[in-house]
């Protein structure tokens, strides 16, 4: 029992270890996309017609406040061409009623394509003001039927999807525009996101440190491989003509994280040149929690998407390349294995020493090394975010996220671990069986 106590403590440390790796990775990668992305003021855009246009989609909630104020902010971002097109999934008379009156819709003629299977269109509205807004009445069909309805009803070459908990820049799109023009042939999408500014409650101190090492590993480490998947809080640009042969949006929760994943199975399979371009720039980054309540319903979300995504790609770990080799058993290690090693060492230590298997400070030492491997690992994270994202942190902010790093890695991990296993095994269990 003792042996098999200290194996896990071994493979916790180890995968410290390869998570600090990819965080140095990472945040060399974020610094130098930061420098040669910075060309300028790219305000020139608006008014050239060698840019193609852009339609922003995505998939209200609801008919809230604040449904309704990120409405009015992707309509106002700055861009030439540009039209934003909201579709809402079975939406009550009453929610369609708020909608109309905020944005002063009026009926409109529009002819969508047949690019990707959806549930039936009701109606589609204009904004009658200055806005260029489009907002879709269909048959409640899940948010990717929605996006895919969306991408039916426009005929940009370049689609846009944001994150509804993000703070987006105005100029997001004028900054996100750039890759795609200077390599079009190759560049498929581009994924904007940076971590946001520290809060000073304990729930947004908390979900900071854990959003650097997912920016870190998941976005700007993985894309030193070209493997780059999306994490919460990202703006994405995609290709249209890509987004149709990928079959769309096809998975609830986590349509963005799944698509991409399905992009980069398409590419490597049709052996072509392609890039997912990450922009590490603070165009759009994850509003902080304001409560632990938020903090909590954040990581399980995120947690769903991961499981029900790796519950559909599981084929691809035989194959594929890069992405077989990193992102997908990165996620599986991260996300299951790790916190079912830590669950499991902590759950071994206590009759270890109960029944003398081992002695009390020899075990003591183990869960303790392990326990420091973490704390490092976050504690390097914040450390490297001013290097990589190049945000100026003030020492005061900056150190009170470094002692973060001690009560997020003693007592706070170890109680998420639990919360991570009980939504993976979920997610999973009813997830599709069959891989898209």
């Amino acid at each position: 029992m003792a042996d098999i106590l200290v194996l896990l403590c071994a493979g916790m440390c180890a995968g410290m270890v390869a998570t600090l790796y990819f965080l140095l990775e990472g945040a060399f990668h974020a610094h130098r996309n930061r420098v040669t992305s910075n060309t300028g003021d790219p305000a020139f855009l608006l008014k050239s017609r060698l840019v193609p246009e852009v339609a922003v989609i995505a998939a209200p909630p609801d008919a809230s406040e604040v449904s309704l104020r990120f409405a009015r902010r992707l309509a106002r971002l700055h861009f030439g061409r540009l039209e934003v097109v909201l579709v809402l999934d079975g939406p009550s008379a009453a929610a369609l009623d708020i909608w109309k009156r905020e944005f002063q819709l009026v009926r409109v003629p529009r002819e969508a394509s047949t690019a990707l299977p959806t549930k039936p269109v009701n109606a589609v509205y204009a904004s009658s003001g200055p806005l260029p807004l489009i907002v879709v009445d269909k048959e409640r069909g899940g948010e990717g039927d929605s996006l895919n309805a969306a991408i039916n009803l426009t005929s940009a070459p370049v689609i846009g999807l944001a994150d509804w908990s993000a703070d987006i820049a105005e100029d997001a799109l004028l900054r996100m525009i750039c890759p795609m023009i200077d390599d079009a042939g190759r560049t498929i999408a581009v994924c904007a996101v940076a971590p946001s500014a520290p809060a000073p409650n304990r729930a947004a101190r908390l979900h900071h440190v854990e959003f650097l090492r997912l920016w870190l590993c998941r976005c700007a480490g993985l894309s030193v491989w070209n493997s780059l998947l999306p994490a919460p809080g990202s703006f994405l640009l995609f290709s249209r003509d890509a987004v149709v042969q990928a079959r769309g949006f096809q998975s609830e929760p986590g349509c963005a994280l799944e698509l991409v994943m399905r992009l980069h199975k398409l590419a490597l399979s049709g052996r072509r040149a392609y890039r997912i371009r990450l922009l590490p720039a603070c165009v759009s980054r994850p509003a902080p929690p304001v409560s632990a309540r938020e903090l909590n319903y954040r990581a399980a979300r995120d947690q769903s998407a991961v499981a029900a995504t790796l519950a559909r790609h599981v084929a691809m770990l035989a194959g594929f390349g890069g992405i077989s080799r990193l992102a997908i058993p990165g996620l599986f290690c991260t996300r299951l294995v790790l916190p079912l090693l830590e669950t499991a060492c902590l759950a071994l230590a206590i009759p270890t020493m109960a029944y003398g298997w081992m002695p009390a400070a020899d075990v003591l030492l183990l869960v303790a090394a392990a326990n420091a491997s973490g704390i490092l690992v976050s504690m390097t994270a914040v450390v490297l975010e001013p290097f990589a994202s190049g945000s100026r942190i003030p020492p005061r902010e900056l150190l009170a996220l470094f002692l973060t790093a001690i009560p997020e890695n003693i007592g706070y991990r170890q109680w998420r671990n639990l919360k991570l296993i009980a939504k993976f095994l979920r997610a999973c269990w009813i997830a599709p069986s069959e891989a898209n």
